[in-house]
Parts: structure tokens; C-alpha cells; sequence
């Protein structure tokens, strides 16, 4: 059996003992829906959908574009959302344990008090609260967004016969990790990095601002925060880059030359592929949130229930969070210019790239890191499975088949030569860097009891 028959079989074997449980032990007929039975008698999560989880990711992500958050900023929330959505439900999944005590930091979370729960309103309760919590934004603002949804669950949930105790019980404790969450999330460092200044060190082989706009470093701090699973950032570091050299034929002039002429000969494959995974801030929920994306698509295709999703959600955000941390912390500790500054000095000084080169240090990429990072965990958890992502049809552009998850992850990487930001090197190491940060969030959390 392969990889991912074995996956899909796992999946269908539970499907078959969740059938049993509500048909059998539930003292119901086949055709009686999960949804009318008593939450009392149904304790297990995974005999609820994950309609509210998907519904919060994908506000989330919402939120980031509205609020143009940077790539690092947006993955700390996707983690701490999925933190407390796993948190919130674990309690209903008899196999699993909490990860408490596992993530660096991470404090005990409430316990259920052998109250019934309906898992999918403690979800949405967890969710609701970590997203209007002020921790994990740059803005003081909340969105009505987010009230508007926990109401419409809340409403939903009546209506398919959750009592009021229950939805009550559920929303209470739900919310009650969710706080737990945000006060763990408060003391990761972030608030300190908000006011910390940086100066660059000017030298002709370090990081400068770049054109149009020349902004200032974002984030120069980053690699500063608590990471959520990694032992340490800099234990995660790349291989050294290629020593910097302005001579033409140097192995670096070469590395610039090559980002360069990328650009200039596009296909119009090659040409999609780099739009297509921008993924802008402003314009969508950044590379992690694209992330989160096909792990929403996930949900749908593969009809993962809740139980799954949480661990889907808890896995790939820590991973996409530890791959900024790691990947910031190897850029401002390198510093290393731009292809756009290289090549203007030393080989075209009229060269643009076809993407906005944004403000910060070139090494490692982070795109490359973070979707590498996601597809080691994605691939242990569904197999190297075959997918269409459909992120952004909304936005005008085609869905793409990829043949692999890690197929997709190696688009995203070379995305970044296509569109010019990134000199070939930086993308092959951060590929690197990211496969070994997803094995270490895939291996070393131990999600299940006794593993």
C-alpha cells in the first residue's frame, strides 16, 4: 500500500468506527443525523464536521488581507488559532493529548470538568476568542467580522438542537482556552519587538532598502521570538551562503545573473506560477495564509472531520510560525542585498524584477521556507497526495494541479526566481531549511498518547 492509500484507508476505517458509534451506541437508525443527536451522546470529536473551523481560518485570513499584515505577523496568528482550536477539542479525541508542556512556554489548558460538550461550539468559542484577542494583532481594532460568525454559529448550532446548557457549557469552556491561549501568546516576545529599534550596517554586501519605495526593514526583530516547537532558532540555521563577490563570473555575480535572466525569459507558465503564488500582503493572507488555504481545501476534499482538522490546523501553523522565526532569524543575521541591488550595481542598471522586492534581507526566502515547512507536515499527516489548489479563483487567477503536495511546495520556491526577489541559492536553502523545521513540527509534537 502507498503512502497515501494508506492515509485515505486510515480515513475511511475511521469514518466506518464513527458510523458504528452513532448507528450503534447512540441507539440510532443509518438514516438519523449526527446533527439531532444529543450532544451528551455524542462525546467524541470527531463525529463533528469541520464546517466552524474552516469558516474562522478563512476569516482569519480575511482579516490579514484587510489589515496588510507581513508574512511573519500573519503566521503567529494562524498558530495560536490553531493551538486553541486542537486545545478546545482534544478533550473529545480519547487518543490524543494535549500539547501543553510540548510547545515552548505552553501552560496547562482548562479541563473539561466532565461537562458534555458540543466540540464544534467549543471550537468556534476558542477560535472567536483568540481572534479578538489583542495579542496576536498589530491594530487595536476588532473586526464586527468576528462577532457576526460567532453569532451565525451560535445560531446554527441551535437550530440543529444543541441545548442551551450545552451550547452555553461549551462556549464557556471554549472560550475559557482561548484565553489560556492568548495569555501563553503574550508573553512570546512579540509586544517587546513592536518598539525595538534597528539600524542597518551599510557595507557594499549587506541588505539595503529597496526601490520603488525604499522602506524600512520589516520585522528586524523577528527571529527574537519565542519559537512555538523548535528548540531554538539558530539550531534550525541554513547553510552558509555563497561568499559575496561583485567580480563578473564569481560564483555570487552568477547567482544574480541567473535571478536576473530568469526574469527576462519567462514562459507564460513560469510567468502564472510566480503571480500566482505573490501572495501579497494587503491583497490576500500572505504566503502562510496561502498555506492555510490548501489546508482548508484539504478539509473539503478529503472530507477531514474535526478531530483531524485540529491536528491539520495545530501542525501547520506552529510549522509556518517556526519557519519565520527561523527564516528571520537567518536574514538579519546574514543581511544579505537583493538581486535588485546587486544587479543595478553590477550588471543592469536598469533591471526590475517582476514582483515588488519586499524590505528585508535576502537569506533565506521565506516563501520557500514556510512552504516547505507546510507540506512535511501536510505529507505525514494526508501522504504526498495529489490536490488542486484553488486559493485564488476569487482573484481571478486558474486553479493549479499538482501531482504532489511537495510538488506544490516546489512551485511556491521557485516562484521566487520567476518573479525576481530571490537569487537561486536562498531559495534551495530555504527549501531545505523548511523540510527540516516540518519534520521536526511532524516528528517531534506528539500529538497522540503514548507516541
Amino acid at each position: 500500500m502507498t503512502e497515501s492509500s494508506a492515509h485515505l484507508g486510515r480515513r475511511q476505517f475511521l469514518r466506518d468506527v464513527a458510523a458504528v458509534v452513532v448507528a450503534g451506541s447512540c441507539g440510532l437508525s443509518p438514516s438519523e443525523g449526527a446533527s439531532s443527536v444529543d450532544v451528551s451522546r455524542r462525546p467524541f470529536t470527531r463525529l463533528f464536521g469541520a464546517r466552524a473551523a474552516v469558516e474562522w481560518m478563512s476569516l482569519l485570513q480575511e482579516r490579514v488581507r484587510l489589515e496588510a499584515l507581513s508574512p511573519p505577523v500573519a503566521s503567529r496568528i494562524y498558530a495560536y488559532a490553531g493551538v486553541a482550536l486542537y486545545e478546545a477539542v482534544v478533550g473529545g479525541m480519547p487518543a490524543h493529548t494535549s500539547l501543553a508542556g510540548q510547545l515552548n512556554g505552553m501552560p496547562g489548558m482548562p479541563k473539561t470538568a466532565g461537562t458534555p460538550h458540543d466540540w464544534e461550539a467549543a471550537a468556534g468559542a476558542a477560535l472567536a476568542t483568540v481572534a479578538t484577542g489583542s495579542a496576536l494583532w498589530v491594530s487595536a481594532d476588532t473586526s464586527t467580522s468576528f462577532d457576526r460568525l460567532a453569532q451565525a454559529q451560535q445560531a446554527r448550532l441551535s437550530r440543529e438542537g444543541v441545548t442551551t446548557r450545552t451550547l452555553e457549557d461549551s462556549i464557556a469552556y471554549g472560550a475559557a482556552v482561548g484565553q489560556a491561549v492568548l495569555g501563553w501568546a503574550a508573553r512570546d516576545g512579540f509586544a517587546t519587538t513592536r518598539t525595538l529599534p534597528y539600524t542597518p550596517t551599510p557595507s557594499p554586501d549587506t541588505w539595503v532598502p529597496t526601490p520603488p519605495a525604499l522602506t524600512p526593514a520589516l520585522e528586524p526583530h523577528w527571529g527574537t521570538l519565542r519559537p512555538f516547537a523548535l528548540e531554538a532558532p539558530e539550531a534550525y540555521a541554513p547553510d552558509p551562503p555563497i561568499p559575496y563577490a561583485d567580480q563578473m563570473g564569481s560564483e555570487f555575480y552568477l547567482q544574480a545573473f541567473r535571478t536576473c535572466q530568469a526574469t527576462k525569459k519567462l514562459t507564460a507558465d513560469q510567468l502564472e506560477i510566480a503571480l500566482f503564488w505573490a501572495d501579497n500582503p494587503g491583497e490576500t493572507g500572505t504566503p502562510a495564509g496561502h498555506w492555510i488555504a490548501i489546508a482548508n481545501q484539504f478539509v473539503t476534499a478529503l472530507d477531514v472531520r474535526l478531530d483531524e482538522a485540529a491536528e491539520m490546523y495545530v501542525r501547520v501553523g506552529v510549522a509556518l510560525a517556526d519557519a519565520f522565526i527561523a527564516c528571520w532569524h537567518a536574514k538579519y543575521r546574514v543581511n544579505m542585498l537583493r538581486p535588485i541591488t546587486y544587479v543595478r550595481r553590477h550588471i543592469d542598471p536598469r533591471w526590475s524584477p517582476l514582483l515588488l522586492t519586499p524590505p528585508f534581507p535576502e537569506y533565506t526566502s521565506g516563501h520557500s521556507v514556510a512552504s516547505a515547512a507546510a507540506a512535511e507536515v501536510l505529507v505525514r499527516l494526508f501522504g504526498d497526495v495529489p490536490f488542486i489548489d484553488r486559493t485564488h479563483e476569487a482573484r481571478g487567477f486558474r486553479a493549479r494541479s499538482f501531482g504532489s503536495v511537495r510538488d506544490a511546495a516546489a512551485e511556491a520556491a521557485i516562484s521566487r526566481l520567476y518573479g525576481g526577489i530571490h537569487y537561486p541559492m536562498s531559495i534551495e536553502a530555504g527549501v531545505r531549511q523548511g523540510q527540516r523545521i516540518g519534520r521536526r513540527v511532524a516528528e517531534g509534537l506528539r500529538t497522540r498518547r503514548g507516541s
